[in-house]
Order: C-alpha cells, then structure tokens, then sequence
C-alpha cells in the first residue's frame, strides 16, 4: 500500500474516514483510520501503552506508575533538543500538530499552516527523521536502559518519523489523488496497475492482458491522459509525490502509446515473459539485498535522508534491476519482443531518473541499443501467439490521440507493473491474473517504505 492506495481496496472490510483511509485494529482491538487523523490518534495510544510498559504500572496514572528513569530522561531531552530545536523547530509545536492538539503546544504567535510550513520543508526534514532514527540507534546500545526502554525510543523515533509523512501532505493532494483515480474510473481502466506502484516494479502489464482491457485503454488514451494532465496540474505537490512512487504521467502517456501502436507484438511481448519467470531469480536475488539495505538506511539506522531515496531508487532501477531484467528475457524471448519492452521503458523514465546525474549513462546505454519495434514476431524460441478474443483497435489509426500523430520514438523514457491488478468488486473491470507480476522484484516490502500506515508496522 502507498500514498495512492488512500482508498477503499478489493478486500476491504473497515469504515472509510473521510480522507479515505481504511480502518485497522490494534492487537486489543482497538479501531484507529489509516488515515493520517488516525495515525496520529495511534501514536498518542502506543506511546502511552509502552510508557505505561516501562513504568512498570497498569495505565497512564494507575497503580505502580513509577517516575521516568535518567534513561528515558535523557533520550527525551536529547530528542527535543537535537532533532528539533537545533533547526528552530520547537518539539512541542510538532508533538501538537502530530497529535491533533492532544499534546504539546504550538509556539507563541504562530498558526497550525506557518508551523506546518516550518515543519515540513525539505531541509528539515532531512535532518529531523535521520536524527531521531541515529539517536535511538545509539541509545539501543547503551546498556544502562532496560530492554522495555530501548523498545519504547526507537519505537517512538520511528513512529515520528513515520508520521511526519502524511503529516506534511498538501491539503490538494488526497483529493487530486481522488480525482485522478476517477480519471481512470471514467475511462473503465484498472488504475491499479498504473498507481498501485513503486519506482522498482515492472508495470509492462499497465495496459492489461486481454484484448478488451487493451482496446478499452487504447481507444480511452487521449482522454485519460487529458484528464490526468489537468488534475496534475492542479496540484504540483501531487505530482512530486506521485514522482517518489515512480509515476511520471508525461512519460507514462509516451509508454502506452508506444505500445498502444504496437498491439500484436505487446501481446506476444506479455505471453512470452509471464511464461519465462523463472529466468529473472538470478534478479531477485543480487537486487533484493542493496534493496534490503536502503530501507534499513532509510527507516532504521538514518542513514539515507527522505530527499536521498528517489534518486537512489532510481540508481538501483537503472544499473540493477532494468539491466539483469532485460537481459533475462533477451534470452528467451523473440527480438522483436525485445525492441518492444525496451522501447516501453526508454519512454517510461520518471522525470527524477532523468535528472540523476549517476545514471545518465546507463539510461543512454540501454536505449541506444533500442530500435523501433517492428510488427512483424520473429520466434526465438517460437511464440504462440493467442487469436484476440475481441477486435483489437489499432492505435495508429487514431494518431489524435499521440502527440503530433506520430510514432513515439525509444529513448525518452520506465517499467513498473502492479503486483494486484484486480479492482474492488464494485467496479466492471477485467479482474483476471496479472501474467507479468511475478516478472518484478518482491517489493512488498519496498512498498512499506511509501506507506501512509507506517505506524502500524514499526513495532
């Protein structure tokens, strides 16, 4: 789940809040929204319950409460005092606005927006959560705390930090997100595999595999992305969000149009790397550890600031991932099939890729090497090629819907692919598998890192 996964699910069961998050309890069976009202309504409620655990006492103000330890004293002191007042931030001021008003208080002669504003800068940021993460690491190692009292700091730092996201959300966000799912909704596409993503994901699939789900996006493109492109542009923080989960609508009109002109190919193209999974283990493997470590760096240690994760993300897509990935396939598929995905993802870079200077020439490399796909399938082995079960509309037949009417070169471009294609239940669309899912890295767990639902996971 990820900032865009703000939304009822197809397994959903909970309430709805009105910002859209799904409901969760707590091992006690306690209700908190997912939500970032909820959230912080949960951070209030697992502080107090290990407070109360290291206290040694049965509630908050109940019998055998003992006095803070010199312990939990000076983790406090240093946590306000380090990660916080140092960049003229008072900690009180983020405790109010992270508890909705029920700690802490603002300072003197500022608003909830100018604080905010203080608060959620970049700069601040990227020092605020590394401190708070290095700080309980070092006091992980200090032997003069208790086992309890070690777990309370470092689940107070990372529950901080990981509320300090939906925290600093721009009011236009959730509702651009609403708005631009309805953008899909309007068209009868599956937004999930467009959004339900992540900058390592393969999103090959984004238009579907069938030839209804390909016809209905194919022949919806210029109105989809018309609508996507106004409501981006309603919201520029929403965009830079959607940038971190590795979507690029810009680039992602590009992709699809490429393979929207190329049908025939793009079915085989899907045929031939759902059936040949088993060549990409070598990938999971050798990119699944500097993975692994990032997010360790990112969530646990505080070694990579929030700022630093897209273009790292980006870093391991280009010179891990997309390089073991296509080199994979080009060895059991036709070539052709090849030039087509290639061309997919020379199309589909998220602008923050395009800008990471460490990568310029890898990016270069792979989509040099990329010629137009041609139409015609050459067998390397031979590729059946399933009859469509509908008639297949040819993209190029409607060149209004491509910018200037013509064939999108490869070279300006990104894959992602959703790992859950299916739509809640509610709605009309294809539910069948998703033939390239398993084609990706695992990245349940990279996923975990854009959660709006950190909180819950951290203990």
């Amino acid at each position: 789940m990820s900032f865009v996964n703000l939304r009822r699910g197809k397994n959903s069961t909970g309430p709805v809040n009105h910002s859209g998050g799904e409901a969760m309890r707590d091992t006690n069976g306690t209700l908190y929204s997912c939500s970032p009202e909820g959230i912080l309504v949960y951070i209030v409620a697992i502080i107090a319950k290990v407070k109360t655990q290291v206290n040694g006492g049965t509630g908050g103000t109940g019998t055998g409460a003992q006095q803070p330890t010199p312990c939990m004293d000076q983790f406090n002191a240093n946590f306000a005092q380090r990660c916080f007042e140092t960049q003229n931030v008072s900690f009180q001021g983020a405790l109010n606005l992270l508890t909705q008003g029920q700690r802490g208080e603002l300072p003197a002669g500022i608003t909830q927006e100018e604080f905010k504003r203080r608060l959620c800068g970049d700069a601040t940021l990227d020092f605020i959560i590394p401190c708070a993460l290095q700080l309980s690491s070092y006091y992980m190692n200090q032997t003069s705390c208790s086992e309890q009292e070690r777990q309370f700091i470092v689940g107070t730092a990372r529950t901080f930090s990981a509320a300090l996201t939906p925290l600093c959300l721009a009011e236009c966000e959730i509702q651009t997100n609403q708005r631009a799912m309805q953008c899909f909704a309007s068209a009868q596409i599956d937004p999930n595999r467009a959004m339900n993503t992540s900058m390592l994901s393969d999103k090959f699939i984004i238009l579907g595999n069938t030839s209804v789900d390909i016809q209905r996006f194919c022949s919806n493109h210029g109105t989809l992305f018309t609508c996507l492109e106004a409501e981006k542009a309603r919201c520029p923080a929403f965009e830079k969000r959607m940038y971190e989960e590795g979507v690029d609508f810009t680039a992602m009109k590009l992709a699809t149009a490429v393979l929207c002109q190329n049908q025939q190919v793009y079915m085989a193209a899907l045929q031939c790397f759902s059936s040949n999974q088993q060549v990409l283990q070598p990938c999971q493997t050798s990119v699944g550890r500097p993975v692994e470590e990032l997010l360790i760096g990112r969530l646990s240690l505080g070694t990579v600031a929030p700022s630093q994760m897209v273009g790292r993300l980006c870093t391991l897509r280009f010179k891990n991932l997309l390089p073991c990935h296509l080199n994979a396939y080009n060895s059991v598929c036709a070539a052709n099939l090849m030039q087509l995905r290639t061309a997919f993802e020379c199309n589909m870079i998220a602008a923050p890729c395009k800008q990471e200077a460490g990568i310029q020439q890898d990016i270069t490399q792979m989509c040099q090497a990329s010629p137009p796909p041609h139409q015609t399938i050459t067998q390397k082995p031979p590729v059946v090629v399933k009859p469509p079960d509908t008639q297949v509309n040819t993209f190029a037949n409607n060149p209004t819907n491509v910018q200037n009417g013509n064939t999108i070169p490869a070279g300006t471009g990104n894959v992602m692919s959703n790992n859950n294609p299916n739509m809640n239940n509610n709605n009309n669309f294809n539910n069948g598998n998703n033939g390239n899912g398993g084609a990706a890295l695992s990245v349940t767990f990279l996923v975990t890192l854009f959660v709006i639902c950190s909180a819950f996971y951290l203990y």
